[in-house]
Order: structure tokens, then C-alpha cells, then sequence
């Protein structure tokens, strides 16, 4: 994981590779969560997260665990 948390940030060009994530709430691949941020050219491979020892609600994505504040979003 890259980052935990990114708040009004740019992370750019970024592979994750064979990564093995272990959380107990929220988690992705590159950022835990993300709020006015963007993530641009990243790519997750082979990214395995357990999340299975969370109390609470779980969050958890490929790329981001949880998203807000979207500021542009397009291919």
C-alpha cells in the first residue's frame, strides 16, 4: 500500500506488485482511503487483502478502500 490515507494529493504512476495486505478496517491496494485526491496510472498486481479480523464495517478495494470528495473521474 502506498498510502493509508490521501487527502487532496496526486499519486501517479504507481505498480503495486505481490503485495499482502492485512487490515482490520479499511485498505486498498494503493490508498486506505482517499478524499479530494487523484489517482492517476496505477495498477495493482497480484494484491491480496484479509480483512477478516475488522470489528467494525470493512472497506476494502483493489485500487482504493473508500473514496469521497470526487473531484473528476474519466478514462
Amino acid at each position: 500500500m502506498v498510502a493509508g490515507y490521501a487527502e487532496n494529493s496526486e499519486i501517479r504512476n504507481v505498480t503495486v506488485k505481490n503485495a499482502d495486505i492485512r487490515s482490520t478496517g479499511i485498505s486498498g491496494g494503493i490508498a486506505g482511503e482517499i478524499s479530494g485526491t487523484v489517482i492517476e496510472n496505477a495498477t495493482c498486481e497480484k494484491v491480496m487483502i484479509d480483512a477478516k479480523g475488522g470489528s467494525e464495517i470493512i472497506y476494502a478495494g483493489g485500487i482504493v478502500g473508500v473514496a469521497s470528495q470526487f473531484l473528476h473521474c474519466g478514462l
